[in-house]
Order: structure tokens, then C-alpha cells, then sequence
């Protein structure tokens, strides 16, 4: 496409390609220059990439991480989400005198983490061959549903 424009450029002029290509005239003018320093060779219009090299990794202490995994891999509840692990975590630093990351911060360490820090809950069959137990979902009430009036909301057993 670039090549094509500036071709363009040098046989019909700045109006007409303007009119046939939505670039504007530093842009012909700087695509020219690229090709031109590159000695005309047509790779050198292609875009570069735009991510940075250099990015900074999430560094937190060994400890929280490993008492997040701890927390995760606990057996009576396996898997808990970062709004509930945040108190518990919450307590762990201060009794060390520790920063304490946000829930938001706690689900980029889980994410993070190579395996997730998930446990999958396993069934043994009669057999002795091990499955995966797939658990019912259970319904329930939306975090932000704030009940308006008396009745509005209600558990059934």
C-alpha cells in the first residue's frame, strides 16, 4: 500500500494522490525517507513493532504469594476469588509487616501464576479410576443487588 502511494506520488503528483490515498503529505514525505535511507528496499515501509522491550514485572514479596497459593489450595475451599482471600491475606501482612495488595492485584498474582494457583477437585470411581468432579453451580444473588424493600429479597431452603 505504501509503495503503491508513493509510486503513485512520483507519476500523477501531490493533488491526485492525495485524492487516491487518505495519507497526508508528511506522511508520503516520511514513508520516501525510510525508503530512500533503506537504499529502496520495500520491507522498510513495513510496520515496526510498537510494543515496549523493556516492561516491568510484577515483583511481590515470595511470602504473599505463597500464602495466596496456600489459601487457594486449601481443601475445605479450594479455588477461592480475590474478594475473599483479601481479608484473610490482609491479616497474614499485617501480622508480618507486609504490604497488602488490592483484590485487583491479587487476581493479576493468581493470573500470573503458570498454573493459576487452581486445584482441580478430583472423584474415584468404584473402579479406582480418578475424574474430575464437576460440581453443580449454585445460583446466587448478584453483588450489587441491594434489596429496596421488605420481601424483595429471600432465601428458600
Amino acid at each position: 500500500y505504501k509503495a503503491k502511494a508513493i509510486s503513485f506520488w512520483e507519476k500523477h503528483g501531490l493533488v491526485a494522490t492525495k485524492d487516491a490515498f487518505p495519507v497526508k503529505r508528511s506522511t508520503l514525505f516520511e514513508w520516501k525517507k525510510k525508503l530512500k535511507e533503506s537504499g529502496g528496499k520495500l520491507l522498510s515501509l513495513n510496520e515496526k513493532k510498537r510494543t515496549p522491550k523493556h516492561t516491568r514485572k510484577r515483583d511481590w514479596p515470595f511470602e504473599i504469594r505463597q500464602k495466596i497459593k496456600a489459601i487457594r489450595y486449601d481443601p475445605l475451599h479450594p479455588n477461592l476469588g480475590p474478594e475473599k482471600i483479601y481479608p484473610l491475606l490482609q491479616m497474614f501482612c499485617k501480622e508480618r509487616n507486609l504490604p497488602c495488595p488490592s483484590p485487583a492485584t491479587i487476581t493479576r498474582i493468581i493470573s500470573g501464576d503458570p498454573e493459576k494457583m487452581r486445584i482441580f477437585p478430583e472423584h474415584i470411581s468404584h473402579f479406582g479410576k480418578i475424574t474430575k468432579a464437576n460440581r453443580q453451580k449454585v445460583l446466587r444473588k448478584p453483588k450489587d443487588l441491594k434489596p429496596e424493600y421488605p420481601g424483595h429479597l429471600i432465601a428458600l431452603d
